[in-house]
């Protein structure tokens, strides 16, 4: 997926441990004025965090490794930015989907979110194409950030464009990932 540990400009990222389970969730304990908008955002036990981060470091080593939870901090200061996780896409072995993406509100509309996303776009291991974020209808600042990043795309499952899993509707949008040259990847590579 990407590197256990990298960085942009001014984020750090690296995979989460078992030891980051209080900053994440502390993360999205700050960050409950999006859960309304987000189901993602649900202040959930730190039971369920922890199963994301044990799963992550669990499949560290595999080859094919298919979920992974990276946390985020400023490199200038060391403090938790947020974190994120995303995973392979079921029955599409080409695509990565982001399944959240937290950043706490003291950190928001900074621009860091989107440094993160373009700092990670050329990183993902070259047998994925495709990036995917699922989007909550409800929540249109999320609509436009990914769309601003190229996940302009609808993705069709199920015969429809629009899912219900949860009590909100939601799509996922999609764009291709670069090549080095920052064309689309072959799909059929």
């Amino acid at each position: 997926m990407l590197p256990s540990a990298w960085h942009t400009p001014r984020l750090s990222v690296r995979d989460a441990t078992a030891a980051d389970l209080g900053l994440c969730h502390a993360c999205l304990a700050d960050s409950q004025d999006a859960a309304p908008l987000d189901p993602a955002f649900k202040l959930v036990p730190p039971a369920e965090i922890q199963e994301h981060i044990t799963r992550s470091t669990g499949e560290a080593a595999l080859p094919s490794r298919a979920f992974q939870t990276q946390v985020l901090r400023l490199t200038s200061s060391e403090d938790a930015v947020g974190y994120w996780h995303f995973m392979a896409v079921p029955k599409r072995p080409e695509a990565i989907g982001v399944s959240i993406m937290l950043i706490r509100p003291a950190y928001r509309r900074q621009g860091l979110g989107r440094e993160l996303v373009e700092g990670a776009l050329g990183r993902f291991e070259p047998s994925k194409t495709e990036l995917w974020a699922r989007v909550y209808l409800g929540n249109p600042r999320a609509i436009e950030f990914w769309a601003g990043l190229g996940l302009a795309r609808l993705v069709r499952l199920h015969d429809t464009y629009v899912s219900t899993p949860a009590e909100q509707p939601s799509i996922i949008l999609s764009r291709c990932l670069p090549d080095r040259d920052g064309s689309c990847r072959d799909r059929n590579a």
